[in-house]
């Protein structure tokens, strides 16, 4: 993400309509990767570490990203009316990495450790103990969509959510038009609200 948004930055030296286009077709494609990565990575460090709630705090990632998208348009425009496009990115850029680096400080190093095949092989040979001894193995539990929405932190969740992605969507073109009309430049507006 960090280097995809900075590179996004650096391609407006780029004067020719489709090379431009282009680099930012590939720039935009992994910065997507990245997203999806980053959401997946989220999701599962979460998981991880507060296992013993993890409703809750799957909640909290919900709902900071309905904030996120909420309040993403309207703070990269006010953005983008002080630093213009290029700057923008490079701001954008910065905080990615400022992100990276409190992630990097904060999240457990102990997630990043894998299995060796000497511990797999023990937890192998504890839980065939556990079976042979007749013993009740503790299984996970099935998560189904009635267990979620019957959960009253997932729904609060979706429902933040939806109207979170319901506004950005209705509201991109009026604020595209609100915002042409206070001096931002009309052609970049929709750059900057994703549109």
């Amino acid at each position: 993400m960090t280097l995809t948004t900075t590179g996004l930055g650096v391609i407006a030296n780029i004067y020719e309509p489709k090379t431009f286009k282009w680099c930012a077709v590939v720039l935009r494609f992994f910065q997507g990767q990245g997203d999806v990565l980053l959401q997946i990575t989220g999701y599962s460090v979460i998981t991880s570490i507060f296992s013993h709630d993890i409703m809750r705090y799957i909640g909290y990632i919900e709902i900071s990203v309905g904030v996120g998208l909420g309040l993403g348009p309207t703070i990269g425009s006010v953005v983008y009316k002080y630093l213009y496009y290029q700057n923008t990115m490079y701001f954008f850029g910065a905080l990615n990495f400022a992100a990276l680096l409190i992630c990097q400080c904060m999240i457990p190093s102990e997630l990043n450790r894998t299995i060796s095949e000497e511990e797999l092989s023990e937890i192998d040979r504890e839980y065939e103990e556990l079976v042979s001894r007749n013993e009740t193995v503790r299984t996970r539990p099935k998560i189904t969509w009635c267990t979620m929405l019957g959960n009253k932190d997932v729904v609060f969740a979706l429902i933040t959510c939806f109207l979170g992605t319901f506004n950005v969507t209705f509201f991109s073109s009026f604020l595209a038009n609100y915002l042409s009309q206070l001096g931002f430049d009309e052609d970049n507006v929709g750059f900057v609200l994703g549109a």
